[in-house]
């Protein structure tokens, strides 16, 4: 057994309660994984694309306060496509993303790939030290639209390659 420690542990009395950091205010906690989960055709991308226009532009969800922030979508169907929604829901809720620092990427990579994985960080880290410099404005969310294909192929049952999934995800949100 080598002597290296890998996690440390508190006892639960002695840790210290902190209010919820919200970037949705009631809906969605920031720092956090989060997944939508419905089946085909239930309009997933659509709540993500809303999601992401309003911590882009700061505006109210649902009447719920929203952390402004930016926002790297990484879309499977590509930014044209992605482009269109996002006009439609400017035109449907009368809110200009013009300035708003939302991101979208020109491709979606094999997340399951440690290296791709880790070029997918190194863009939204450079995007985002530029957009701090510029506006002051932090990463607050990243959106991974679809999982099927961020994992372009790979079997969503496999323990293994979910595993890999997440953990590319994992660093998406902790780097």
């Amino acid at each position: 057994m080598s002597g290296a420690k890998i996690v440390n542990f508190t006892r639960a009395d002695q840790i210290e309660f902190k209010p919820t950091d919200w970037l949705i205010d009631g809906w969605l906690v920031k720092d956090t994984l989060a997944g939508l989960v419905a089946p085909s055709g239930a309009c997933k991308s659509f709540l993500a694309i809303d999601w992401a226009c309003r911590v882009a532009t700061g505006s109210l969800w649902f009447g719920r306060n929203v952390k402004q922030g930016a926002v790297f979508y990484l879309a499977g169907e590509g930014r044209t496509g992605l482009r269109k929604r996002i006009a439609a829901w400017e035109r449907h809720h009368g809110i200009s993303i013009d300035g708003a620092p939302l991101y979208l990427a020109d491709g979606l990579p094999f997340l399951c790939d440690e290296g791709m994985a880790d070029g997918v960080i190194e863009s939204i880290q450079e995007t985002a030290e530029a957009v701090f410099f510029q506006s002051g404005c932090d990463p607050e969310l990243i959106v991974v639209d679809t999982v099927a294909r961020a994992m372009s192929g790979a079997n969503e049952n496999s323990s293994e390659d979910m595993g890999r999934f997440i953990k590319a995800l994992d660093w998406l949100r902790t780097t």
